[in-house]
């Protein structure tokens, strides 16, 4: 679908025009631009044009390299040559879900695999070359029509659209927990983190209630008690039994336990170690969230440990937000940086994976008052690797 647009100039690779009317396809927005004729010249469709009001079309023939190549079969039917990616296999399985059956292409945007035609050759989170054709549809500007070996650099000119979604996950809506319960209420991940723990509502004149309770984390609710059930370690999913409905002054914690409990697959790679609950978390990295611009270039450790951020953190999608303190934090630059120095031919941009060991913060149950307050936190951290 063609778009009328106001732009002083009109840019990109040429796929239609009439005796009025000419459309062009941009590369790094992913969309159709149209434009009207006010210069009489002939037009080569494939061809990267410059439009401007009463001008003579300027064309480039190089304008990115060999990254892209448009080509014009003799039926008129366009065609070009590009890369793309499949999503990779540690995104969350949200994500995951989402782009089931997709690839991104960095000058063409989210394409249809068909037939899993491109994961079957490039693997999952696998890069190669593909062959499309204008289609111009609805929902679909371009359709793949092969894949095939091809040498690209494969710089991402802008981050992969589920890399986007991953890193939106720091917006305030996804780590601030629901403060109120419903009836219907379920939560879908719940880790047991504690056994045999005081249970501050214990009433002894309730034949019911219990001096000891389990404790359970879950994203979205926070902590809750279990008063029989629960073992260290293992993953739920559970809805909830609600005491003092009208006592709104009650937190989550103190006005429900957790009932109904149904064991599930752990999401996340856990294991007891002693007596506490330790997972293995990948996320982004992203320099901005740890480290201030202006003490990047210090070479004195010390002073550059004053640009360190105050609040840093992650938000990962079975645990919320995820702490990070100095020291891990410092560990995690001088890694990626490191990283990034032994691969000095790679772009700065392109996503580093850092696996961290991650523990419940002591006084999780205190942190539940407070509905952005992380109730994980970084103890360990494994190492970096680039993002396949």
């Amino acid at each position: 679908m063609s778009i009328d647009v106001h732009d002083d100039i009109i840019y990109g690779f040429l796929v239609n025009h009439t005796r009025t009317h000419y459309t062009v396809f941009h590369p790094y927005q992913h969309r159709l631009k149209r434009g009207r004729i006010s210069y009489d010249t002939p037009l080569t469709l494939g061809k990267y044009y410059y439009f401007k009001h009463n001008k003579e079309p300027k064309s480039h023939e190089r304008t990115y390299g060999n990254n892209i190549e448009f080509f014009v079969t003799r039926r008129n039917e366009i065609y070009a040559r590009s890369w793309a990616a499949s999503p990779r296999r540690d995104l969350p399985q949200n994500v995951q879900k989402k782009f089931e059956g997709k690839v991104w292409a960095p000058f063409f945007g989210l394409l249809n695999d068909p037939n899993d035609m491109f994961v079957k050759k490039f693997g999952v989170g696998g890069r190669g070359g593909i062959v499309v054709k204008f289609v111009n549809r609805p929902n679909e500007i371009f359709k793949i029509r092969n894949v095939e070996e091809r040498k690209y650099n494969f710089e991402y000119p802008r981050p992969p659209i589920w890399n986007e979604i991953v890193n939106s996950n720091s917006a305030t809506e996804d780590f601030i927990r629901k403060p109120r319960l419903h009836h219907f209420s379920c939560a879908r991940f719940a880790l047991c983190v504690e056994e045999g723990a005081p249970n501050r509502r214990f009433n002894g004149k309730n034949p019911g209630s219990s001096p000891s309770c389990s404790h359970l984390i879950n994203k979205r609710y926070g902590a809750v008690r279990s008063i029989r059930h629960g073992r260290v370690g293992v993953w739920y999913q559970h809805s909830f039994a609600i005491k003092n409905r009208k006592a709104r002054r009650y937190s989550i914690y103190d006005k429900a336990t957790a009932t109904q409990f149904m064991p599930i697959d752990p999401p996340l790679p856990t294991k007891v170690v002693g007596h506490h609950v330790e997972l293995t978390v990948k996320f982004l990295f992203i320099h901005d969230r740890f480290e201030r611009a202006w003490s990047r270039d210090i070479q004195d450790p010390k002073d550059r440990l004053r640009g360190l951020k105050s609040n840093m953190f992650f938000v990962n999608e079975y645990l919320g937000k995820v702490e990070v303190q100095d020291e891990e934090a410092w560990e995690i630059i001088e890694l990626v940086e490191k990283l990034q120095n032994q691969h000095n031919h790679r772009l700065n941009k392109d996503p580093i994976a850092v696996t961290v060991k991650v523990s419940p913060i002591r006084w999780f149950v205190g942190n539940c008052e407070d509905k952005a307050s992380p109730l994980f936190f970084v103890h360990g951290v494994v190492g970096v690797e680039y993002a396949k």
